[in-house]
């Protein structure tokens, strides 16, 4: 069994643009499309609330943590 890591960064005025980005980035990156866990750091710049729904909406069921530099966003 092997373990694939990929990072993805998105830069954009934007929350749910800079998450799109970066998921699409790091997916590019991935052999396989079975994703076991996400991990989503966000800048305080950005609402979580923005961040986390969009972050689902791209990865659905699969694991989420994360954290901004100003709080929690899920796990």
């Amino acid at each position: 069994m092997s373990l694939d890591i990929a990072i993805g960064i998105g830069s954009a005025l934007d929350g749910k643009q800079a998450v799109t980005y970066a998921i699409h980035s790091a997916f590019n990156q991935l052999t396989q499309r079975e994703i076991a866990l996400a991990l989503i750091i966000s800048s305080q710049d950005f609402e979580v609330k923005d961040v986390h729904s969009n972050a689902i909406s791209h990865l659905g069921n699969t694991p989420l943590l994360g954290f901004s530099t100003s709080r929690i966003i899920s796990g």
